[in-house]
């Protein structure tokens, strides 16, 4: 079986890393790809727009970079979550624990993307 690594763009960085993505799943009517992949030991949901002459596992794994799904922001400021100082509760073993809160979203390249198919 050929080496299934392929191009992966975590977030906003330009750097390139290889991973396996898993469970990929074509989205023929958005014209995208997801999958998983696992970065520092964290399954990351990512997407590709599809290669419609190119579908199933064997077939154009090697084209088009995968990005991350979400982005993520700390919830802090006028736009995130009612949290005080950015953190956000947690029940754990019984005890409430305050950690940094996060806020998730699509991110701009898939928004982009889809704006532009869907049109």
């Amino acid at each position: 079986m050929a080496n299934q690594r392929q191009r992966i763009r975590i977030g906003e960085s330009e750097q390139q890393i290889e991973r396996v993505v898993r469970r990929r799943r074509a989205m023929i009517p958005l014209g995208i790809e997801t999958g998983y992949v696992e970065h520092r030991h964290s399954a990351i949901p990512v997407w590709r727009p599809i290669n419609m002459f190119a579908l199933g596992l064997d077939c154009g794994w090697r084209e088009n970079m995968w990005r991350s799904i979400h982005r993520w922001n700390l919830a802090v400021g006028p736009d995130g979550p009612e949290v005080e100082g950015g953190l956000s509760e947690h029940n754990i073993a019984g005890t409430t624990v305050s950690l940094p809160g996060i806020n998730v979203d699509i991110s701009p390249a898939l928004r982009r993307f889809l704006s532009q198919h869907l049109q």
